[in-house]
């Protein structure tokens, strides 16, 4: 994969973290007649949710303008691993929602979504790194 190739990819990813943040602002699910965003239905879940987004959003600008010291790789990897352990909450929640009788919303759909798609791209980021050259000084 070519440098060039990690950079789209990171942008991608940092644009997936965006969308991620603006998505936790919309209903998730409809609990005992009240609509509730990722916020106020999740105690931990949200805030591995929102972190993997803004690890993702740094994932960009790493890609960019750090890709010569290996950030953009080192980034993505965290991102990656982040957005792995958000997508497995956020299976978990889609599985088995907070609360009794509760209606799963469009929130948690896109959610999900752009959560597994960040898993996705961010592995993508990471295969752009190239290893460091060898001397061929004899």
């Amino acid at each position: 994969m070519t440098v060039s190739a990690a950079r789209k990819f990171g942008l991608v990813v940092s644009v997936l973290g965006i969308g991620l943040l603006l998505v936790s602002f919309t209903e998730w699910f409809l609990i005992a007649g009240r609509s509730e965003d990722m916020w106020s239905s999740f105690g931990f879940v949200d805030v591995v949710v929102a972190i993997s987004a803004l690890v993702a959003i740094a994932v960009g600008p790493a890609a960019q303008f750090g890709e010569s010291r290996g950030l953009g790789v080192a980034v993505a990897t965290v991102s990656a691993n982040l957005a792995f352990v958000g997508t497995l909450l956020l299976c978990w929640r889609v599985i088995d929602p907070p609360g009794q009788d509760v209606v799963r919303e469009v929130g948690i759909w896109l959610g999900f979504g752009l959560q597994a798609a960040i898993l996705v791209f961010s592995l993508a980021a990471m295969g752009g790194g190239t290893p460091p050259r060898l001397s061929s000084a004899r």
